[in-house]
């Protein structure tokens, strides 16, 4: 009597041990559903892989390409200043804000940095064929170029051999579907590069930006 009473002892035991083990390991779901989940978990990542390398989530112009640039420096409409440019191009998709932008020209003085797209945009050339200034904060398409142009005034008319002119922006994502993001970002090129290493044949007809403003302003003293 005890062998038998403990064999269904242990016979119970070993029921609620396989109970609790279907509780904690349930039945594999159809082959269906869990290629459904993997399917979801996958596109879930690649989703966010995109959103984050392409711009949309936060601000990043140069995750498919690059390139900037300079043209020359011409008269402001006043008459009393001159303007640089230097070419921003963002390649990503993705529209982005300039809020602010800083200028760091050696030997001048900057009044003031804004934006301006491409010459040749109808929307964005004036009466005098010149490309139209617009005030920051402004925004920057997607896969697009634009110019940032920057007002100042030399204070020596004297050049140097070293890379001229660096532009730092402040930028903001519009996705509306997204919270906003900031990020500083520096041009990666300056507006004129280094001529230490341009031939002499080519340095003595070479004018730089500042010999080039004093020009243009009728100074060959700033002062």
């Amino acid at each position: 009597m005890e062998t038998t009473q403990e064999l269904v002892e242990t016979s119970d035991i070993d029921h609620l041990d396989h109970q609790q083990l279907d509780a904690l390991f349930p039945a594999p779901r159809p082959w269906w559903v869990r290629l459904l989940i993997a399917v979801t978990l996958i596109g879930m990542v690649a989703l966010s892989a995109a959103v984050w390398g392409l711009g949309f989530a936060t601000p990043k112009p140069d995750c498919c390409g690059g390139g900037s640039g300079s043209r020359s420096v011409v008269l402001s409409r006043d008459g009393k200043s001159v303007v640089a440019f230097a070419s921003f191009f963002n390649s990503s998709p993705a529209r982005l804000r300039i809020g602010d932008a800083a200028a760091d020209l050696a030997g001048a003085e900057v009044q003031k940095v804004e934006l301006s797209l491409m010459p040749g945009d109808d929307d964005w050339v004036g009466a005098d064929g010149r490309s139209e200034m617009r005030p920051l904060p402004a925004s920057v398409s997607g896969s697009s170029s634009a110019y940032l142009a920057i007002t100042f005034v030399p204070l020596t008319c004297v050049d140097d051999d070293a890379a001229w002119g660096h532009v730092t922006l402040q930028l903001e994502t519009t996705t509306s579907w997204l919270p906003k993001t900031h990020r500083t970002y520096r041009i990666a090129d300056p507006i004129v590069k280094s001529t230490a290493g341009m031939p002499a044949a080519a340095r003595s007809s070479y004018q730089g930006p500042l010999a080039r403003a004093c020009e243009l302003l009728g100074r060959s003293d700033p002062a």
